[in-house]
């Protein structure tokens, strides 16, 4: 593979680790009452997750200011972002398995809300309840 797919590729990666991370906390911490906050806030998520490489699309000096706050260890407060470009400069095999566990728990969270949730016609509301 060439270096655009290799960045393409982990930009996806950064962003669904960052999707997860928010997804596994709603799962973890919510009682589901803001359910239709939860796909925002994973996108939100996966949005901060990728600030780091910023630097790709944005022009001097920016660039370059953005491109050592990359290369630095401090960006690991964007879901980890340093530790995964660095995990084994580029293991295919971790992306794939953050594109697995991050669909997971995608189909775990859309599943509870199914079981919990229910459209109340009279209200015209979502109303969740979990135990």
């Amino acid at each position: 593979m060439d270096g655009v797919n290799d960045s393409a590729m982990m930009a996806i990666a950064h962003f669904l680790v960052g999707y997860s991370v928010v997804l596994l906390l709603m799962l973890a911490l919510s009682n589901y009452s803001y359910v239709v906050l939860t796909p925002l806030l994973g996108f939100a998520g996966g949005l901060w997750a990728m600030i780091p490489d910023a630097h790709t699309v944005t022009t001097e000096p920016l660039s370059s200011k953005l491109l050592s706050i990359h290369n630095s260890s401090w960006c690991n407060i964007f879901f980890f972002h340093h530790l995964m470009d660095h995990a084994s400069d580029y293991d295919y095999f971790l992306v794939i398995l953050i594109i697995l566990l991050s669909l997971t728990l995608t189909v775990i969270f859309v599943l509870r809300v199914k079981q919990g949730c229910r459209y109340n016609e009279v209200t015209k509301s979502l109303r969740c309840k979990f135990k």
